[in-house]
């Protein structure tokens, strides 16, 4: 059988308060819930790293689009993968905006648009990469429909991104 899963230490209880704080999570029920899910849910310790770090404190980033995602624990997952794909883009010095959205409601809207993460050259402001990211559960599997389930993903990233007007690359 696998070996039980054991939960790293958890970052300060009131680290991250502060943070959520700085990024004007002020409504307790999103609060609790969020502290609710990093705790039960097997990517909350990582998750808890990222938030305690600065790298996303400037309120540019929109970085409390993310942490309000973290109240719904559907979203956890998701929220770690734009965390990990933000924390490369950080680390090779571009600024990092999450959540840029478009005006249009629906996806089918000529205006419509959605990214996840985007890098930013710091130096002139460029949208230089707009990334939509993806998650694929049980994709491992191998079962007929994960081929069904990649297109649909590759697609609907593909439809988030078509209409993004500032981005040099898309992904």
């Amino acid at each position: 059988s696998p070996p039980p899963h054991i939960r790293p230490a958890p970052v300060d209880l009131a680290v991250v308060m502060r943070k959520l704080d700085l990024h004007g999570i002020t409504e307790q029920n999103k609060r609790d819930a969020i502290i609710e899910n990093l705790d039960k849910l097997p990517a909350g310790p990582e998750i808890e790293r990222y938030i305690a770090s600065p790298m996303f404190d400037d309120r540019s980033t929109n970085f409390e689009q993310v942490l309000r995602q973290l109240a719904n624990p559907g979203m956890v997952g998701a929220a770690l993968s734009c965390l990990k794909e933000a924390e490369q883009l950080h680390l090779k010095g571009f600024k990092v905006r999450f959540e840029d959205k478009g005006p249009g409601a629906r996806k089918s809207d000529p205006d419509y648009w959605d990214v996840d993460v985007a890098s930013i050259d710091p130096s002139t402001a460029d949208v230089l990469r707009a990334i939509a990211v993806k998650r694929i559960r049980f994709f491992d599997r191998r079962d007929p429909g994960d081929n069904q389930t990649l297109r649909d993903n590759l697609n609907e990233a593909r439809a988030q991104l078509r209409n993004f007007p500032m981005a040099k690359e898309k992904w």
